[in-house]
């Protein structure tokens, strides 16, 4: 992971956990939340940060319809032309294109 250097503090981040949300009959996604715990803080509980990402969810308007969560280890590389869902049968992201 890259090095993070804040007004003259130097830390690296000690764990990223990414939570997506997404509609458990469809697949579709509708909101993802990542959580960086930097080296020297608390490492947060799964479920608090599956409740947080809900919450900001709802806050920002967006509208959950069967809502899941899955916790993934790593996002794919951001393209604008790429569209992912989750493969309901394995639980995992996939490529929709």
């Amino acid at each position: 992971m890259d090095l993070i250097q804040t007004v003259g503090l130097r830390t690296r981040p000690q764990q990223t956990r990414t939570c997506v949300i997404y509609n458990g009959g469809t697949g579709e996604i509708d909101h993802v939340h990542t959580v960086v715990t930097m080296e020297g803080t608390p490492v947060r509980d799964q479920r608090e940060i599956e409740a947080e990402a809900m919450t900001l969810a709802r806050q920002q308007g967006v509208k959950l319809t069967k809502p899941k969560t899955l916790s993934v280890n790593e996002l794919p590389r951001f393209r604008p032309e790429r569209r992912l869902k989750i493969d309901l049968a394995e639980l995992k992201l996939i490529d929709v294109n």
